[in-house]
């Protein structure tokens, strides 16, 4: 027969109530709910019979209606910091009213809640009666308390005059007074803002000639000169209902003003971390890089041998470099081979041939990858294409994305920025060179 929300237009009258209601909730089929939709007007919500409210149904006296909250959006758009904080209040309110939907039924025991609130919140008990009636009327729906600065953003104010003689007070000046109303000059003026100053670059007086010129075929003669653009006639403004110059200064604030506030929002990126998607450990990324090493002849210092090219390959999972290659090479697919050989090899071996003292235990990483990721490099040459046929599922970034494997490219930061403390080696020299700084020519 009727929901909770529904809203109803009473032709007679019910517990001294007529006009719209809202059905707000029923108590076991021996009450109903309701509460009057009258903005202008916050009272609490009242009870009537329900079998009263049936046969007002079914004799016609109580018609449904459309909800007029039915445009009303539940996440509202950017608003004041101030507003904000009223909007996060008003939750908090319907929050409390909504653990306790009982108090509701009878007006005493919703007086108390909103007296207990009051105090909770240090506010006025008027102010909180105000946002809960506002909120019943309108479905239970906190935004309705800041639908005004909704409206003012979005543009869709209430009141504007579309029709009838311009209002406010008669300018003093003669020669720049107007009788054209703001509705009649709105939308032209916003094409000659877009279409002159946003695009032509234009200041506001050289748009606003232009304006009069190009839209409103106003005669040049017309125009006065020495007055910024401002009629000596204002029988010419009457005959071509024309805007003056500071109904267009003052719609030019307003539409710059709306420009920035779109800038502002403009939606940025959401921030994590590069594990964020990776289920587990198997997922590798390589990547080339350069040593800050400058190797020279032992004969003499002038005759350079080359930078050396390291080949990293680390775990995205943990961070893990699960293995490496260095070469006098260019980077290329020969030297990636060797990363990868090692990556699944006894670390042991390393050890042993550096001398370390240290033992598989200490690095253990001899596993193949489930997934190996790549730049526009070596795994696209006639040599590297073969490579997924091993079973390995291969990734290849798009191009100037390092981003895309941050994993590894923070590990070549770290050897491209080295610190004194972890290691100082002949021939070092920092990629940020200075005036006077060595070259690496040791």
């Amino acid at each position: 027969m009727f929901e909770i929300h529904d809203v109803y237009d009473v032709r007679t009258i019910i517990a001294k109530v007529t006009g719209l209601v809202r059905v707000v909730d029923t108590i076991d089929l021996r009450k109903v709910i309701l509460i009057q939709i009258d903005m202008n007007h916050f009272k609490l919500p009242f009870s009537v019979d329900y079998g009263d409210w049936i046969d007002c149904i079914n004799s016609g006296q109580a018609a449904k209606v459309t909800d007029p909250f039915i445009k009303l959006t539940s996440v509202p758009p950017k608003l004041p910091k101030k507003a904000a904080e009223r909007l996060i209040m008003i939750q908090s309110v319907a929050g409390i009213i909504s653990k306790n939907p009982s108090c509701i039924h009878q007006r005493a025991s919703l007086n108390a809640q909103i007296n207990d609130i009051s105090e909770a919140l240090g506010l006025n008990k008027k102010t909180i009666q105000l946002w809960v009636s506002a909120w019943l009327q309108a479905g239970r729906n906190p935004v309705v308390i800041v639908r005004k600065f909704i409206e003012r953003a979005t543009g869709n104010i209430k009141n504007k005059s579309s029709s009838g003689n311009k209002r406010g007070a008669k300018s003093s000046g003669q020669t720049i007074d107007s009788n054209v109303p703001a509705y009649e000059v709105a939308a032209t003026i916003e094409k000659a803002y877009r279409s002159y100053v946003l695009i032509g670059k234009m200041n506001w007086k050289d748009a606003y000639h232009e304006m009069l010129l190009t839209l409103y075929k106003v005669p040049q003669e017309a125009i006065s000169e020495q007055n910024s653009g401002i009629y000596i006639d204002p029988s010419v403004s009457t005959k071509y209902r024309t805007p003056t110059w500071p109904q267009f200064r003052y719609r030019c604030r307003i539409l710059k003003k709306a420009s920035k506030e779109i800038e502002i929002e403009i939606p940025q990126g959401l921030r994590g971390r590069a594990t964020d998607n990776v289920p587990g450990p198997g997922f590798y990324e390589i990547d080339a890089t350069h040593f800050q090493i400058q190797l020279v002849s032992r004969l003499t210092k002038r005759l350079l041998v080359g930078r050396p090219t390291v080949y990293l390959i680390v775990e995205t999972y943990d961070s893990l470099i699960t293995g490496y290659a260095v070469s006098l090479e260019s980077p290329s697919w020969a030297v990636a081979a060797l990363a990868l050989h090692n990556c699944f090899s006894d670390k042991s071996q390393v050890f042993k041939r550096l001398g370390l003292p240290f033992t598989q235990e200490d690095w253990p990483s001899e596993h193949l990858p489930t997934l190996l990721r790549a730049d526009r490099a070596e795994l696209v040459s006639n040599m590297g294409q073969k490579f997924p046929t091993s079973g390995i599922r291969v990734e290849v970034t798009p191009s100037m994305t390092p981003i895309a494997k941050g994993t590894v490219e923070s590990k070549n930061s770290a050897i491209k920025h080295h610190k004194s403390s972890r290691y100082d080696l002949p021939g070092l020299f920092s990629k940020k060179r200075e005036r006077r700084s060595k070259e690496g020519l040791k």
